[in-house]
């Protein structure tokens, strides 16, 4: 397996001085930098990296990926994170932008959680990777200015105020692929449909009360699924014509009819596995969906 360049190499081979904090913990503390592109390297070897790095490019260049070689020739803003591997080989002698780079330790959880929305969003492309027009590049030069400017400052809260322009950084580049990539939404819906279904239907059949379902309502499966629960509501519904509500109350439902007619479980049993907190809940909850009580719904397959 690859061993992957960690940071301390990355500012070795790019002969700048490692950081002291980086020196003193031999690598094993939490590190943010952002650098000008003017003395980058001419060519990057392709491989995996340890730490995450966003590049804020303008200059022509090729970048090597698993996918296969992509040409740069507009302003360019691309990801890169420790599952990724690539490479890169400037082509024209100038070369603008920025470079940060941070790694896991510095990662806020709310930061991870944004880092997988950018993922999710490049799954079926060639490279996390966004063209930009002149006035976008512009506007990311500003954000990177900024974090160089909090970097290099003293404020107790820089960051915070580093990873808000990390998020902002990650947001404006989804709106900017999603907008010039109509199919990409409609993939990612796609997918977050099929995620949906996939972990509903991984919670079922229950096989003992003991061992009841954990997800139970909208919010709990946009939790399991990194999203906000309104966008999963109008996902689903746009997708199925159904709610989010609805197919999990058919799930439920469904199960509640196999467990009563399979099992001699009894009722309050499958109210707890199904994650009922009190049979009366069950119970109720069983008969607005099919009109009968689970005592006379089973009574009746006798």
């Amino acid at each position: 397996m690859d061993t992957p360049e960690t940071l301390q190499q990355y500012y070795e081979i790019t002969r700048r001085q490692v950081p002291e904090e980086l020196q003193r913990a031999a690598g094993h503390t939490r590190h943010f930098n952002v650098l000008l592109r003017k003395n980058c390297m001419l060519t990057i070897p392709f491989g995996r990296r340890d730490y995450y790095k966003i590049c804020l490019s303008r200059g022509q260049a090729v970048l090597y990926t698993e996918k296969g070689e992509v040409a740069v020739t507009r302003p360019t803003l691309f990801f890169s994170n420790p599952v990724i591997k690539f490479g890169w080989r400037n082509i024209s002698r100038d070369q603008e932008g920025y470079v940060c780079l941070f790694n896991e330790l510095y990662v806020s959880a709310e930061l991870k959680r944004e880092l997988k929305k950018l993922g999710r969003l490049f799954e079926n492309e060639i490279y996390p990777l966004v063209t930009l027009s002149d006035e976008e590049y512009d506007l990311f030069h500003q954000y990177f200015r900024l974090m160089a400017d909090e970097y290099t400052g003293r404020f107790e809260y820089k960051d915070e105020v580093i990873q808000s322009l990390l998020k902002l950084i990650i947001f404006t580049a989804m709106k900017i692929h999603l907008a010039t990539h109509p199919s990409a939404k409609a993939e990612r819906q796609g997918l977050l449909v099929n995620r949906f279904l996939d972990a509903l239907d991984a919670q079922f059949p229950i096989d003992s009360p003991r061992n009841p379902i954990r997800m139970k309502t909208p919010a709990d499966f946009a939790g399991h699924l990194n999203t906000h629960v309104n966008h999963l509501n109008h996902t689903i519904k746009v997708a199925t014509g159904k709610t989010t509500s609805e197919l999990i109350a058919g799930k439920r439902t469904a199960e509640a009819m196999a467990l009563l007619k399979n099992t001699e479980w009894t009722i309050a049993e499958i109210g707890a596995g199904l994650g009922f907190d009190y049979p009366q809940y069950f119970n109720a909850f069983f008969k607005k969906q099919t009109g009968k009580s689970p005592k006379s719904y089973r009574q009746a397959l006798l």
